[in-house]
């Protein structure tokens, strides 16, 4: 308080300064109309549907609607509808100022020779600033624009678009100085975003490149649909698969057929083997009687001989030598006679012989087992020559298979793009119609309004927010003052400088009223 008080004055001048600053810049400065509209982003064709020109097997990846809203936002905010809006409304409509024109309509007659004189020092005010970037321009601090580029740049800074929270609903603001041009313009903008939301969102491909595709895949399946009929009446193929069922079924019930004909041959040649082998040693007569105990003659002539040569080798062997010739000779007919007698026997027995019949019977058996072995193998050559000829055949099936196989693939292929062609043309044609008649997920919920008052300046917050920042002001500048005065106002400076107590003070008003 001190402090106030000794520079009342100054804080009071500073105070006043300000104030009026502030209010000499709210009432000079351009008042600002806001026109506002909302849009909303909803579930639609463009982010539901898949693009005519993708095609095969398609990824639906997780979708983010808020980096949908962004897009939108930033196609909203793009220079490339600033330049539309431009050029639909002209360039002189955003250069020019409201105040320009010579009559105001204000809504108190006796208000209007005070407007007036404020427009004429607002348009003052503005041809200053516009020297003052005319002096930056020369200097080549800033840039020179021209007409339209200066009018694309006001548009696009006039401009705001946000997200409501929580909501899919995009809210645009553009302000401007007037209420028709905010109101228009904002209209202006909407109604090219719109048709830029649906280029954007439109097919990458015409149905016109799709007629054309689907004509020519048409073309492609029919050649492939002929080619394949030709090869199949070329090579007598009705069902591939049916086919090849009854060949192996065939070769199955062969190889069955083969195996036991090969079983039934190896059997007989079994039964052929064992019956040879019955037969061997076996002579083909029997013995039908035999008579044992009748006299052996031959032996009892034998023994009369074997006696009687006995009697002469005694009798030569008493008169002569053993080498004696005749004694020798005696003695060998005696050993072959002994030897002979040795071989028979005391009886003789007489046996009778005739055919056997069990024989004869195994011996017709055998013959007749011989013959069906034959008949056996000659039918297994016959089985195992048709079972090869059936292999071949299923070979030759199984050549013509990859064949037929690639056929059928090309023409199977030529169908499926044939189909995805022709439903891709279906898809651009609606989409194309729907382009047309612009039919999107973007609705305007609130359309541009007109604005019912100024926006900018807020006068009555300025003056207060000036009175408020007219009183810091002041207050720092007294104390700024009062830090940096170095003159004595106060006993204790002195008593601080000079170093001795002070006895006694005198006012300036009792100093004057003693002189």
């Amino acid at each position: 308080m001190y402090v106030a008080f000794r520079h009342k004055i100054k804080l009071v001048a500073v105070f006043l300064a300000v104030l009026s600053a502030v209010t000499l810049y709210t009432f000079l400065s351009q008042e600002i109309y806001r026109s506002e509209a909302k849009v909303l982003i909803r579930l639609g064709r463009e982010n539901l549907s898949v693009d005519p020109s993708v095609s095969g097997p398609t990824l639906y990846p997780s979708r983010n609607r808020e980096n949908e809203v962004n897009s939108e936002l930033a196609i909203l905010g793009s220079r490339a509808i600033a330049e539309e809006v431009v050029d639909a409304l002209g360039v002189e409509a955003f250069l020019e100022k409201p105040d320009e024109a010579v009559e105001v309509n204000p809504p108190v007659a006796a208000m209007k020779d005070a407007q007036q004189e404020l427009r004429a020092i607002r348009r003052e005010v503005r041809d200053t600033q516009e020297s003052g970037a005319g002096l930056l321009v020369a200097l080549d601090i800033s840039t020179p624009l021209s007409p339209r580029e200066k009018a694309i740049k006001t548009v696009m800074e006039n401009t705001s678009v946000s997200v409501e929270a929580k909501t899919d609903i995009i809210a645009v603001h553009y302000d401007a100085p007037s209420r028709s041009l905010a109101q228009r313009t904002l209209a202006s903008l909407l109604d090219r975003y719109l048709e830029h939301h649906i280029r954007v969102h439109a097919t990458q491909a015409p149905p016109g490149f799709f007629e054309e595709q689907t004509e020519r895949y048409r073309t492609h399946l029919e050649a492939s649909e002929a080619k394949l009929a030709a090869f199949r009446k070329e090579n007598g193929i009705s069902s591939m698969e049916q086919q090849k069922a009854v060949l192996l079924d065939q070769i199955s019930s062969l190889e069955i057929q083969f195996t036991d004909t090969k079983a039934q041959v190896t059997a007989a040649k079994e039964r052929v083997a064992s019956m040879s082998k019955a037969l061997e040693g076996r002579s083909p007569t029997m013995e039908l009687s035999r008579t044992t105990g009748r006299t052996n003659y031959a032996a009892d002539a034998m023994k009369e001989r074997v006696v009687e040569l006995r009697l002469k080798e005694t009798d030569l062997a008493a008169r002569y030598p053993a080498a004696h010739r005749p004694l020798v000779e005696i003695r060998q007919q005696l050993a072959e006679a002994e030897a002979a007698l040795a071989k028979e026997e005391e009886t003789h027995t007489e046996i009778t012989t005739g055919v056997d019949s069990s024989y004869q019977e195994l011996q017709l058996a055998l013959e007749n087992e011989q013959a069906h072995a034959a008949a056996l193998e000659a039918r297994l050559h016959v089985q195992e020559a048709d079972m090869n000829e059936q292999k071949t055949a299923l070979t030759t099936l199984a050549g013509l298979e990859h064949d037929l196989g690639e056929l059928e693939r090309e023409a199977e292929l030529a169908a499926r793009d044939y189909e995805e062609y022709r439903g891709s043309l279906q898809r651009a044609r609606i989409s194309n119609a729907m382009d047309i008649d612009k039919v999107s997920n973007v609705s305007l919920v609130q359309p541009a309004t007109m604005p019912m008052g100024p926006v900018k300046p807020n006068k009555l917050m300025n003056l207060a927010l000036g009175g408020f920042l007219a009183l810091f002001t002041a207050i720092s500048f007294a104390f700024t003052v009062e830090y940096f005065d170095d003159s004595v106002n106060a006993p204790e400076h002195i008593e601080k400088w000079v170093g001795v107590p002070v006895l006694v003070t005198v006012s300036d008003k009792e100093y004057k009223a003693c002189i």
